[in-house]
């Protein structure tokens, strides 16, 4: 105490100018001498809730504030480096496969169409239903079965997903097509059949070839239709349906 005497008086000086530990250390020198002295305890216990309470304030050297920002932006960039390497996720890749369209000019299953008009329409509607979505759909058309059946052994190398409509303007393929049949079947990717009008309410007693090799069938939607199939096989690839 650099030979001051211990006082009442000192320690509240001490504690006035803001050091408590001085303050404390002459308290408790004072209960030393006097411990039934009134308000000494309680003094010094309020100096040492303050001593608890004290936050100490610690002011970090410029070099290691320009380490630690250094090393904050090293890890920002190392952030950014592992995304950039992450492979991207891919476009979901779906095939849509139409089958026999005459070359005559009318209207059916909802559909107008003169010579391939059909199938225009149709692609600029599934153009329109997958914008902004993350799958890439391409369209083929054959009126030669055997064509076809080649362009679907083919997608399994290429795609995610095939939907087929056996019928533009004719029902042939619907309920004869072994061949096409046989192609499907050997698939191991989803396939979705659909027909833009409700074929068994057309022909009640016969059944589509293809129902039982297909993984969902999608009937009487008219040209709705193929969005709804696009964005079933999506769920489909993905494990989501």
């Amino acid at each position: 105490m650099t030979g001051l005497a211990p006082t009442v008086t000192l320690a509240r000086l001490y504690e006035k100018q803001g050091f408590l530990g001085k303050a404390a250390r002459v308290y408790r020198q004072l209960i030393a001498i006097d411990q039934d002295k009134p308000g000494l305890k309680e003094a010094l216990k309020e100096i040492e809730r303050s001593l608890k309470s004290k936050k100490v304030h610690y002011e970090e050297p410029e070099s290691k504030k320009v380490l630690s920002k250094l090393m904050k932006w090293q890890e920002a960039v190392n952030n950014r480096k592992t995304a950039l390497d992450e492979p991207r996720k891919k476009d979901t890749k779906i095939i849509i496969i139409y089958g026999q369209l005459e070359d005559t000019t009318g209207s059916r299953e909802g559909v107008s169409f003169s010579n391939n008009d059909a199938v225009r329409e149709v692609d600029r509607d599934i153009e329109d239903a997958v914008r902004g979505c993350s799958v890439k759909v391409d369209t083929f058309q054959s009126n030669d079965e055997k064509i076809l059946a080649r362009k679907i052994n083919e997608a399994s190398h290429s795609y995610d997903a095939l939907i087929i409509n056996p019928v533009i303007n004719s029902g042939a393929f619907t309920y004869d097509s072994e061949l096409i049949r046989q192609a499907l079947s050997m698939l191991e990717i989803p396939v979705i059949e659909i027909y833009l009008s409700n074929i068994y309410h057309q022909n009640p007693f016969k059944k589509s070839v293809i129902a039982d090799v297909v993984a969902a069938q999608l009937v009487g939607f008219g040209k709705e239709s193929y969005s709804m199939a696009v964005h079933a096989a999506a769920e489909m690839v993905s494990g989501s349906l």
